[in-house]
C-alpha cells in the first residue's frame, strides 16, 4: 500500500517519487543522500519484463534493440533477453551454438520456443533461404536462367548485371587514362 504522505520525517506533503515528495526527492537526490534502492535478482528483472500472448509467446516489453530482440543489462554488459532467460530456466547454451526461435518471433523470451542449434542450421530454419530460393528475377530484372546465372559459395548471381558491371568499370577506366592532364607549366 502506498503511504499518503512523503516519506521524509516532517513533510506531509503527498508523495511523487520513491516515497518522496517532489521537493524533498529533488533534494535528497542533488545532496547525494537519496537511499539506493535494492539491486533486483536476475530472476524479478527477466520476469517483470514480459507478457505472454494468445500463441504462448513471452513477448519482450523490455529495452528491444533495432534488430527485434530483448536485451538486459547484467553483470556490467548488455545480454540478449532469450539468452539470460534459456540460460536460467533452461542450462547453459553451449559454445558454437545459437539459439533458434521456432516461432519465429525475436522479441520471443519463452525458452520453450527456443532450440540450441548451429548457426547454418539456424540459417537454413530461417525465412531467408526460401525467399530468395522463391526469386525468378534479379533486382534489376533479368530472368535467373541457367544461361543466365553464376553460383558462387551458395549464392547465385545475375550474369548479365555482371557484364554491365564489367563494361562500366571498362568505360570509366578508359576515361581515366585518356584524359588530358592539365598543363601545370606557368
Amino acid at each position: 500500500m502506498t503511504s499518503l504522505a512523503c516519506a521524509f520525517e516532517g513533510c506531509n506533503k503527498p508523495p511523487a517519487h520513491r516515497g518522496y515528495c517532489e521537493a524533498c526527492y529533488s533534494r535528497l537526490r542533488k545532496s547525494g543522500r537519496l537511499p539506493l534502492l535494492p539491486k533486483r535478482s536476475l530472476e524479478e528483472r527477466l520476469f517483470a519484463s514480459f507478457t505472454e500472448d494468445q500463441s504462448g509467446c513471452w513477448l519482450w516489453t523490455g529495452t528491444v534493440v533495432g534488430t527485434g530482440y530483448g536485451h538486459l543489462r547484467w553483470q556490467g554488459r548488455n545480454r540478449p533477453a532469450h539468452r539470460l532467460m534459456y540460460e536460467f530456466m533452461v542450462a547453459e547454451i553451449p559454445d558454437g551454438l545459437d539459439l533458434d526461435h521456432l516461432c519465429r518471433v525475436r522479441r520471443c523470451v519463452n525458452p520453450w520456443h527456443l532450440d540450441p542449434v548451429t548457426r547454418r542450421v539456424n540459417i537454413v530454419r530461417g525465412d531467408a533461404p526460401r525467399l530468395q530460393k522463391g526469386k525468378t528475377h534479379c533486382p534489376h530484372g533479368h530472368e535467373y536462367s541457367a544461361e543466365n546465372t553464376i553460383h558462387y559459395r551458395g549464392s547465385r548471381f545475375c550474369l548479365a548485371c555482371k557484364r554491365e558491371r564489367s563494361r562500366e568499370y571498362a568505360r570509366k577506366k578508359r576515361e581515366a587514362q585518356n584524359a588530358v592532364p592539365l598543363n601545370v607549366d606557368r
